[in-house]
């Protein structure tokens, strides 16, 4: 397995755990996914980030997933502050109604990915920018 994902980052840890969630996921669910967040991020290398998007996806739950560009964007428009992702996903459940969680969620990444990027924020491009208090006029 290590061979066929070894472009990925992390490629020994990843196979190891999918290894693994594979032997659980026959043995203890029957071959089939488990469907809540908390039973998700009981198997080995799942996180309360991949654990939000899989009950998202896969079960329609409402879920916040904060990966790298959540966490930025959600800082720099003050929708929800925090120094870790749990901060911010907190904060952000706070923010959005819950029925827009799994939306939002995506709205966020692709803002994140596509304007208000890490390094250089396309602000000039940006529609939130007379919203935005991180704005680089």
């Amino acid at each position: 397995l290590e061979e066929k994902i070894r472009t990925c980052g992390l490629y020994r840890s990843k196979a190891k755990n999918i290894l693994a969630n594979c032997a659980i996921l026959c043995e203890k669910y029957h071959g089939e996914v488990p469907q809540t967040f908390d039973e998700l991020v009981k198997l080995p290398g799942v996180g309360r980030k991949t654990a939000n998007v899989l009950v998202s996806i896969l079960f329609d739950t409402p879920a916040i997933a904060v990966d790298t560009h959540v966490f930025r964007v959600s800082n720099r428009l003050q929708l929800a502050e925090g120094k870790t992702p749990l901060e911010v996903e907190k904060g952000l459940q706070k923010a959005i109604p819950q029925e827009w969680w799994s939306r939002a969620h995506h709205w966020l990444i692709w803002h994140g990915r596509r304007v208000c990027k890490a390094r250089k924020p396309l602000c000039d491009n940006c529609f939130l920018a007379d919203l935005c208090p991180s704005c680089q006029k």
